[in-house]
């Protein structure tokens, strides 16, 4: 699922620098009493809503909002784009930012109970049109999942069909065409958990958490990364630390930050 936001909006960052995947500078780390949250709008011009993403590209963050999309160069002031949502539902499939284009990878349509999925690939140079690049692809026909951009390719792992979680690791050098590269990771079936670069690795984080190098030999780095059960986390990156943002424990929403 996409990033969950509250019915008023919080940016720093924390959100700028993490959302997009990609690693940002690595600046000397500040003390905690450095760390606060500043609200910068009440309630922004889109309706309030939740399961979206927020995208960084170069200096502005691109809000991909079920309703629409939106960008903003300060978060306070946004514009919105004639871009169409050509995924669908939101809360299970996402898009990347990928060598200068934003990539839609299939549809969704329906719940997870009844549904319609696809595996079209869209591409846009421009935020202003979709390009068709496949109608379809060999993309696994799954959904809660989190694509992320490392060593030149876009990765997904895990996931779900509506029947079963997958622990399969997979990679795209050009969106379009997909290879399988591990059939059983280690840490089993997987879906829901955050994909993200950190230090030049590949990290899954869930309950626990696991890095790779290469996409391809998986460690575990620890068992459980708190003392009881978080879900509904987004994970960033921000001075040289994972950040773990929203985390819910024991099946009840917070606002905790890790």
């Amino acid at each position: 699922m996409g990033m969950k936001a509250p019915v008023f909006l919080l940016l720093c960052c924390l959100t700028f620098c993490g959302c997009s995947g990609q690693q940002p500078s690595k600046p000397t780390p500040q003390s905690e009493a450095h760390y606060q949250w500043v609200e910068l709008v009440r309630e922004g011009p889109f309706r309030k809503s939740y399961n979206y993403e927020m995208v960084a590209i170069g200096d502005s963050v691109l809000l991909l909002h079920p309703q629409g999309f939106w960008v903003s160069a300060n978060g306070k002031d946004w514009t919105a784009i004639d871009l169409p949502n050509i995924v669908g539902n939101l809360a299970f499939l996402e898009y990347v930012y990928f060598n200068g284009a934003l990539y839609g990878l299939g549809t969704f349509s329906g719940n997870i109970e009844q549904y319609q999925i696809t595996t079209q690939i869209a591409r846009s140079k421009n935020l202003r049109s979709w390009e068709i690049v496949a109608e379809k692809s060999n993309l696994p026909e799954r959904f809660f999942y989190h694509p992320v951009v490392f060593q030149g390719k876009i990765w997904i792992v895990g996931g779900q069909d509506g029947r079963q979680s997958f622990s399969d690791v997979w990679s795209s050098a050009d969106g379009v065409n997909w290879q399988q590269v591990v059939t059983k990771a280690p840490f089993g079936a997987r879906d829901s958990d955050r994909l993200v670069v950190f230090q030049e690795r590949l990290w899954l984080l869930g309950t626990d958490a696991w890095s790779s190098a290469d996409g391809l030999v998986w460690q575990q780095e620890t068992p459980q990364i708190a003392t009881t059960d978080l879900f509904g986390y987004n994970a960033v990156v921000y001075h040289n630390q994972l950040w773990l943002l929203g985390c819910n424990r024991a099946g009840r929403f917070r606002a905790e930050v890790l």
